[in-house]
């Protein structure tokens, strides 16, 4: 009983929603192949699908941004790697030292001589000691000037001093990283928080559009539009929880806790 330009509406909007449905699916076929080739999976298998089974979800994560940087102290490994980078340079440190003092060297030999014509006599001879001779050496070496040594100890200090200051470099791009890591995740929370409040009031007005048509007070085409701005309106509350969750995952990896929250050890 409606007119034919409410017919010829309906379906403009079934073929966008086909259109979308086209686009989505090529999508998830790139995300697929992107996925496959990190997991670096055998190319059998490429042709299975790979299917996600944890709907996303809001959790909103409280970190104070000191506690966040403790713990990124704490759980980086490019900390712990300079820390024994400033070890090695401490114990270089040492040999240079040691090697300006004077060095003696003392030592002491021992022969045991066997003889005789037969050569059973001469080995029966060995144990008893009858012919032994003792040698005592004394090797002193010391440079006096020691302008090679010196310098070398100057040296190593050199590069103590650039570890230090490579670590605290380091810390401090980690403290960055760990704000910029917090401040995406506090956006992205706000961002879901606004998302799902702008999709039920979306839905509110499809409900009050759709009451509207029943009564003849409303069109078609305007129920229509309702129902693409709830949506778009669902579509950016997704979006936003992904991006909620990516943010999360970097929060994660500037604090060094990711492998442990997704459960991974690595012997």
């Amino acid at each position: 009983m409606l007119p034919a330009s409410d017919l010829i509406a309906a379906k403009s909007t079934l073929a966008q929603r086909k259109l979308n449905v086209v686009t989505a699916e090529e999508g998830i076929d790139a995300a697929w192949d992107q996925l496959r080739g990190i997991m670096n999976l055998p190319r059998a298998q490429w042709s299975r699908p790979i299917l996600p089974i944890d709907v996303p979800t809001f959790a909103p994560v409280v970190l104070a941004p000191n506690d966040a940087l403790e713990l990124a102290v704490h759980r980086r490994p490019e900390l712990a790697q300079a820390d024994l980078d400033l070890q090695a340079t401490l114990l270089s440190i040492r040999e240079a030292e040691n090697n300006k003092l004077p060095e003696i060297d003392v030592g002491a030999t021992l022969n045991v001589v066997g003889q005789d014509t037969a050569y059973g006599s001469t080995l029966g001879q060995l144990p008893g000691f009858d012919g032994n001779g003792w040698s005592v050496f004394l090797n002193f070496t010391w440079t006096p000037l020691q302008r090679a040594t010196s310098a070398q100890v100057e040296i190593e200090r050199t590069r103590r001093t650039s570890s230090q200051i490579n670590r605290e470099q380091l810390v401090q791009r980690i403290w960055a990283d760990v704000r910029d890591a917090l401040r995406n995740q506090r956006t992205a929370s706000r961002q879901v928080l606004a998302a799902a409040s702008f999709r039920d009031l979306a839905e509110q007005s499809l409900a009050v559009e759709q009451r509207k048509f029943l009564n003849g007070t409303s069109f078609n085409y305007v129920v229509a539009q309702r129902q693409d701005e709830l949506a778009n309106a669902q579509l950016a509350e997704l979006n936003a929880l992904l991006a909620h969750s990516k943010a999360n995952a970097a929060l994660a990896r500037a604090t060094g806790q990711l492998l442990e929250q997704r459960h991974i050890e690595l012997q």
